[in-house]
């Protein structure tokens, strides 16, 4: 049988919780959480004919989660952000996910090579040059989140990197109170990063994060402000 652990600081709950969602979409996995005084550990296992294919899709998302939830904490932290206006989502979004790659493939490789997965550790003393870069991004973005833009600057930046994105997705979102966001090319579920605990700043953070060109949202949206912010990024239609 395929086995590793993965190990995180109870400090980092929002984190422990988007990664045993993600968890449990995979039916080849079976895993397990204990605690001790300032740490959770999770045990993941797979049969032996399975092992490979779980392995990968547990260092995609310990990556994934590195790449973004971290990422965004780091961020923010470093701008020193409050609470979150929708113009600052949007901004965000494009600086957390469209440099992503080369991070996310540098670290994936890392965690393949562990038998036991420290999250934080990773991302403490493994990470140095990836957060260096997040610094320097942060530093010469700071002037944006200081207060002498107006919203309509930081949705402009925003729109600008939207627009170089290639191949484009075209979302369905159902459910203005549990939203369920779909890709209508690849008829799958796109998952929503939580990171604001707040259905309007998440969806804002996915469609312009995931660079979605068209958006249908279904009758259940009544909120005005989403539907604004989304129509600076995307076509947005209504069923």
């Amino acid at each position: 049988m395929w086995k590793k652990t993965v190990t995180i600081d109870k400090k980092y709950g929002r984190e422990y919780n988007a990664l045993l969602q993600e968890l449990k979409k995979n039916k080849a996995i079976v895993f397990a959480s204990e605690e001790s005084k300032s740490r959770i550990i999770i045990s993941v296992a797979a049969r032996d004919g399975e092992g490979a294919q779980a392995d990968d899709y547990l260092c995609d998302r310990v990556a994934k989660l590195l790449t973004t939830y971290f990422k965004h904490t780091y961020l923010t932290g470093k701008l020193e952000l409050g609470k979150v206006m929708s113009s600052e989502a949007a901004l965000l979004a494009v600086m957390i996910y469209y440099d992503c790659e080369g991070e996310y493939a540098e670290i994936f490789d890392k965690l393949k090579s562990y038998n036991v997965i420290s999250i934080d550790g990773v991302y403490n003393f493994a990470m140095k040059d990836i957060k260096e870069d997040w610094e320097e991004l942060a530093a010469i973005s700071s002037n944006l989140f200081d207060g002498a833009y107006e919203d309509d600057d930081l949705y402009d930046v925003a729109g600008y990197v939207v627009e170089e994105k290639a191949d484009r997705p075209k979302f369905l979102i159902a459910d203005e109170k549990n939203p369920v966001v779909t890709d209508l090319a690849k008829g799958a579920f796109v998952t929503v990063d939580d990171f604001y605990g707040d259905n309007r700043l998440n969806l804002i953070n996915c469609v312009v994060g995931k660079g979605a060109k068209e958006v249908t949202l279904d009758a259940s949206f009544k909120d005005k402000n989403l539907i604004t912010a989304i129509a600076r990024f995307a076509k947005v239609r209504h069923i």
